[in-house]
């Protein structure tokens, strides 16, 4: 009985061990496509980003699963599309990353998608193609589109597109519809038969006053929902909240703030980083942080030193300081990245 019991929760740890094993190689990939992509565009390096996302694919072992990693991949691609006098020498590269990206039950690869095979459309037709290779590029990819079957009545909202864009791929997608009637898919235009009264409301979308708030609610507006949303956004960005020392009795004591701003830490933090980084030997960190200036990063390095000193211990955990300061430089990264890439990221898309 006791063999029996040892096997059985040998094969159980092995199987779990598997599982957890499969995780972690996941998330390892799914951080260094994001972190390549990120790197690339900074470095405006184009093949990189279609080679990332290639070998990002053909890991076929590992389902990633619903992801944004080929939607900002495609997004980032469309931007340098726009932006390069060379562009066609990047078209077979081009057409192979769109022949192999999977579309389906993926809204937001689907979005970037449509926008990005739009705008290549424009790109040949106004360089140097001849008309057969422009055909046989286009064609196969329009008509991969069309095989998938996408459908513009799932593109209610997103995360990483305007609602310009939004509207667009859905107009595109509509475009689409029209010349190809013989599909049956899209012959349906309702969700349920019509002689169905039960569920007669639910054959069309619910019209967007259903979902605004009453007049007598605090936030009855988009307006005031943005303000609110944007100085909770405000609060968030700072390494730590100012609050008002009641304890104090005294108003000629320095602050804490005034002391530490006389030691003249960040000076001397922007001064030993200059230093340190000249000698960094891991060149992917070094790629990241070669693209801003030293008193940007000497001035997170310091804002999470005083945040680490409101926390009120009397010592402070090194490799927590350590992680801090690394995960405040990724979100710096993140930010800017995500400013110049989602220039509507003042918006909150939601198409009814």
């Amino acid at each position: 009985m006791s063999k029996v019991i040892l096997k059985q929760l040998k094969d159980t740890l092995i199987k779990q061990y598997e599982a957890i094993e499969h995780l972690t190689v996941l998330s390892t990939i799914k951080a260094s496509s994001q972190s390549s992509i990120v790197k690339s565009y900074f470095s405006k390096d184009y093949m990189s980003i279609v080679r990332t996302m290639l070998q990002y694919r053909y890991r076929e072992k590992y389902k990633h699963g619903y992801d944004y990693i080929d939607g900002i991949g495609l997004l980032v691609l469309d931007k340098f599309l726009k932006e390069m006098d060379n562009s066609e020498l990047f078209l077979d590269a081009t057409t192979t990353l769109l022949k192999e990206v999977p579309l389906k039950k993926n809204t937001e690869t689907q979005l970037s998608y449509l926008l990005f095979l739009n705008n290549l459309q424009v790109l040949c037709e106004n360089k140097n193609i001849t008309e057969d290779q422009k055909d046989e590029i286009m064609n196969s990819l329009w008509h991969r589109v069309n095989s998938e079957n996408i459908s513009p009545n799932l593109f209610l909202n997103t995360r990483i597109h305007s609602r310009e864009d939004l509207e667009t791929a859905r107009k595109i997608a509509y475009d689409i519809i029209k010349d190809d009637d013989s599909t049956p898919f899209w012959n349906f235009q309702q969700r349920y038969a019509k002689d169905l009264q039960l569920v007669k409301n639910l054959q069309s979308p619910v019209m967007e006053s259903k979902f605004l708030p009453s007049e007598d609610k605090a936030i009855n507006s988009k307006e005031k929902f943005m303000e609110l949303f944007k100085e909770q956004l405000s609060n968030e960005y700072k390494p730590y909240f100012k609050v008002h020392n009641i304890s104090r009795d005294s108003k000629e004591c320095l602050t804490a703030e005034k002391v530490v701003e006389n030691l003249d830490w960040l000076s001397k933090i922007k001064e030993i980083y200059t230093e340190r980084q000249k000698k960094l030997g891991d060149k992917e960190v070094l790629s990241i942080l070669s693209l801003f200036k030293p008193d940007e990063i000497a001035l997170i390095i310091y804002n999470e030193a005083l945040r680490m000193l409101t926390i009120g211990q009397n010592m402070i955990n090194y490799s927590t300081f350590e992680n801090n300061v690394t995960r405040s430089i990724i979100q710096y990264v993140q930010k800017y990245f995500i400013k110049d890439i989602l220039k509507h990221d003042d918006e909150v898309c939601f198409y009814y």
